[in-house]
């Protein structure tokens, strides 16, 4: 997976050698929702086929960016950035081997670089503003990952503790911007926006538990971006 973002971004840049070059920040601030949580016992342990309820969380992400115009319309974007991802998700579950009922809540803190690759089409307004459409490519690459399993189950039925989380996860967004050109050398955008991850952020090959339910669920993010950007 990493060999097709790295195709990917070459291609990127194999595009935009031409045009008007701009480099910015890119800031990202808004709510992250954990969606598709199956409730079926896959397995007789570690809480699968619990009453899951993931709460919504805000997060920010910011990212460095570089965006080539190949004409009046379309500019091309890629760079580099930080997502912080915070899931906490309330279980509710009967253990009639124990004759208890857990009411506890899951944990799970990851934190990913990401690649944007992103296409946007541009309509002219006046002669210093526009609106922008976009759509978005993340790929969003493993740092680092903590939770608390180990910690609130009751049982070690053929328990270990592998890599739960998978090295990349893939997310596709769209994006509505009005921007607005503050002089000859830089400018501005606000825009609105909505993406989702298209892959599973756990490893499919080495689970436990109810970390099993999690294989179809999937983050969606949706909120306020914020760029700046200067003219090369």
């Amino acid at each position: 997976m990493l060999k097709s973002v790295s195709t990917a971004t070459i291609f990127m840049f194999a595009l935009i050698v031409s045009g008007q070059s701009s480099v910015g920040l890119h800031l990202e601030v808004g709510n992250s929702m954990l969606l598709g949580i199956s409730n079926d016992t896959l397995v007789p342990y570690g809480y699968s086929g619990a009453q899951a309820d993931a709460k919504s969380k805000f997060y920010c992400s910011p990212s460095l960016r570089f965006r080539k115009s190949t004409n009046g319309k379309i500019s091309l974007e890629t760079g580099i950035g930080y997502l912080a991802v915070e899931n906490q998700i309330h279980l509710k579950y009967n253990y009639t081997f124990f004759q208890t009922n857990v009411d506890t809540t899951l944990k799970i803190n990851i934190a990913y670089l990401t690649i944007p690759i992103a296409i946007n089409y541009t309509t002219v307004l006046s002669e210093n503003s526009s609106l922008l459409v976009g759509f978005t490519l993340n790929s969003n690459v493993l740092i680092t990952k903590e939770d608390n399993f180990a910690d609130i189950i009751y049982e070690e039925i053929g328990w270990r503790n592998p890599d739960w989380y998978a090295p990349i996860v893939f997310a596709i967004g769209v994006s509505m911007a009005y921007q607005l050109e503050l002089n000859k050398l830089d400018f501005i955008e606000i825009s609105l926006y909505v993406n989702s991850d298209v892959s599973s952020f756990v490893n499919k090959d080495q689970l436990w538990g109810f970390f099993n339910n999690l294989v179809p669920s999937r983050n969606l993010r949706y909120g306020v971006q914020l760029k700046y950007f200067l003219h090369l």
